[in-house]
């Protein structure tokens, strides 16, 4: 992928696309962390089983940042543009975000997860990954009956923001 010439406006959708993949990966982190692998009440199997797939997810989070740093080419930009995941779109999209992780709403944050990596991914098709393992830890969420619908998160802003 070649370079050109990046706006700054361009430059900080570019550096709030990575900061974004990166607070992804915290939030699903600490919300697996938290509320699945140390469950008493999930069997072995479901917690090895995420971890698997959370190692996927996270080398197609590396890789798509390292991506990032680099640049993006005009033709990357507008297909990002049209997913919604450029410039006012993505800034509007990641404030959302970002006002559920500040009140720790669990599966408001995942659901917001869910559709900004759904059209993340129609442009990175390998964060697909990423969003299907976001999608098993929220099914795996919903089976355990005692699961908290808020946890603290917002400290996650200030370490990725």
């Amino acid at each position: 992928m070649t370079q050109e010439h990046e706006s700054p406006e361009d430059k900080k959708s570019r550096l709030l696309l990575i900061t974004f993949l990166q607070l992804s990966e915290s939030l699903l982190e600490r919300v697996t962390g938290q509320l699945i692998f140390n469950s008493k009440r999930l069997l072995n199997a479901v917690t090895e089983n995420l971890r698997i797939l959370m190692r996927g997810a996270h080398t197609a989070v590396r890789s798509t940042i390292e991506s990032l740093k680099i640049g993006l080419n005009r033709r990357v930009r507008e297909s990002l543009e049209k997913a919604g995941m450029f410039g006012s779109q993505l800034k509007a999209k990641f404030a959302l975000l970002s006002f559920d992780i500040n009140g720790g709403a669990v599966l408001r944050v995942l659901k917001r997860l869910n559709s900004m990596l759904g059209s993340f991914a129609k442009v990175f098709d390998r964060l697909e990954i990423v969003k299907e393992y976001k999608e098993h830890v929220e099914i795996t969420i919903e089976s355990l009956k005692d699961a908290p619908k808020f946890i603290s998160l917002k400290d996650l802003l200030k370490k990725n923001g």
